[in-house]
């Protein structure tokens, strides 16, 4: 960060010498780059660290007249007065520059690909993958409660080939619980490969989820879903691409 940059700008903003758009327009610009608006919060804080110290050196200037006939040894004090106004500008300079740092990397955090696939990830219900004969539903009954109870693997084990779409969905889910990512992707793109009509948007959505986490490329998928409003996904693919497209993101790489 080099807030030196802005210092111009914000000094003329600050003293009222923009227009009125001018100042629109900075006030826009400050929302939308944080490095801008530290600039102008260390900017106050070092004019206001300068009000300051300006205050006390008249005090000290007033008080050694007051012991003495005649006010001596005033330039020195100026010497030690500069020297104490740029500790205090740097003493505030390194306090909102740790404010600023640990804002940074909180926020950015929030957007890394980790943390949306996190907040956009759900876990399969039952009651929407469950379907066809009580014998068949036997296995994925259990292998759906061990899912439910943490047990992932199991859960694997009593899928066993996975060749229902609904199990398909469920081992591709348990591979994404296990941060098995990669064999996640290939178990949703078999489900959307199926056509089935209860998963196809699931398995679309939780296989874009889970191409973020490993790290792959999810633009294209991801405009596919935001361009069809009657996805089931439609609404938060809007919400996921503003958040992949934040300046919070430069900040993760």
């Amino acid at each position: 960060m080099n807030p030196e940059k802005y210092y111009d700008r914000i000094e003329h903003y600050l003293s009222g010498n923009m227009s009125e758009q001018e100042q629109n327009d900075f006030d826009k610009e400050s929302k939308e780059n944080p490095e801008l608006q530290m600039a102008v919060d260390l900017f106050q804080l070092s004019q206001e660290a300068i009000e300051v110290d300006v205050e006390s050196d008249l005090r000290q200037q007033m008080n050694n007249w007051q012991a003495e006939e005649q006010p001596t040894n005033i330039r020195p004090l100026k010497v030690a007065s500069r020297r104490r106004r740029l500790s205090y500008i740097a003493a505030a300079a390194c306090v909102l520059l740790l404010i600023g740092t640990f804002t940074i990397q909180w926020n950015a955090g929030n957007y890394s690909n980790e943390a949306l696939a996190s907040q956009y990830y759900q876990l399969p219900l039952g009651s929407d993958i469950r379907s066809g004969s009580a014998a068949l539903d036997q296995n994925f009954d259990q292998a759906m409660n061990a899912f439910d109870d943490g047990a992932f693997e199991e859960s694997m084990r009593l899928l066993g080939k996975a060749s229902t779409p609904k199990s398909q969905y469920l081992l591709a889910h348990s591979y994404f619980q296990l941060g098995q990512f990669e064999q996640a992707i290939s178990s949703f793109d078999k489900v959307v490969a199926s056509n089935d009509s209860r998963l196809k948007e699931k398995a679309e959505w939780f296989g874009l989820l889970s191409r973020l986490e490993a790290g792959q490329e999810v633009q294209a998928r991801l405009v596919k879903i935001t361009a069809d409003e009657g996805h089931s996904y439609h609404q938060q693919s809007i919400e996921l691409n503003e958040s992949l497209n934040s300046i919070w993101r430069n900040f993760t790489k």
